[in-house]
């Protein structure tokens, strides 16, 4: 048989725990899903951070590769012109000749 409240300040302390009791059982209710919530942004936000990055990655390579192929254009075009001011190579791309 369970513990029986004797006095009415018996019932009353015995109402203070329940309710005690339910409010704890309610905050830990709320701790709980407080702190899926927040687990679930949380998971959210690394997934976003995770798309841009490889977004920007990709952005980055992408302009590496335009770089390149820029510097890689300019050397060229520099080199032509070096070998034209030098008059190994006339504007038609061909070596000159050599009229005698």
């Amino acid at each position: 048989m369970g513990w029986v409240p004797q006095s009415k300040q018996d019932k009353q302390n015995s109402s203070e725990t329940q309710n005690t009791r339910q409010n704890t059982s309610t905050a830990q209710t709320i701790t709980d899903n407080s702190f899926q919530d927040l687990s679930h942004a949380a998971a959210s936000v690394a997934e976003a951070l995770s798309h841009l990055l490889g977004t920007l990655n990709q952005t980055v390579e992408e302009q590496r590769t335009v770089l390149i192929q820029r510097h890689v254009t300019v050397t060229r075009i520099n080199g032509l012109e070096s070998e034209m001011r030098s008059g190994r190579l006339n504007r038609s791309g061909y070596e000159p000749t050599k009229s005698d």
